[in-house]
């Protein structure tokens, strides 16, 4: 009965994936263009960030393989346990919202 509890766990974790490159210049002016007071230096803050935390308990999830709507909620929940402040917490999730429409869009 393990096994099976095991095999459906981790068919229910995100696809692994490398980590994430840094955001066209087209990603970068379309974060900001959706939301006013995000910047160059803020989205590469949260790729730093998403970099250094998000790899030290998991591998880099695939980050189109979770829809943009669950994402807020998952970083609510990871922000906890890799100690991200608020603001940090809202730099790792511009930049991910970010990776994945630049992702999509290549």
């Amino acid at each position: 009965m393990p096994c099976v509890a095991l095999a459906l766990l981790a068919a229910c974790y995100p696809k692994a994936a490398p980590p994430p490159g840094a955001l066209s210049a087209n990603a970068v002016a379309s974060a900001s263009a959706q939301s006013p007071g995000v910047t160059a230096t803020s989205l590469s803050a949260g790729r730093e960030l998403f970099l250094a935390k998000c790899n030290g308990c998991h591998a880099y999830p695939d980050l189109t393989a979770i829809s943009e709507d669950r994402w807020p909620g998952i970083l609510n929940s990871m922000a906890k346990k890799s100690h991200l402040g608020p603001d940090e917490r809202t730099e790792v999730l511009q930049f991910i919202l970010a990776s994945r429409s630049d992702q999509a869009a290549r």
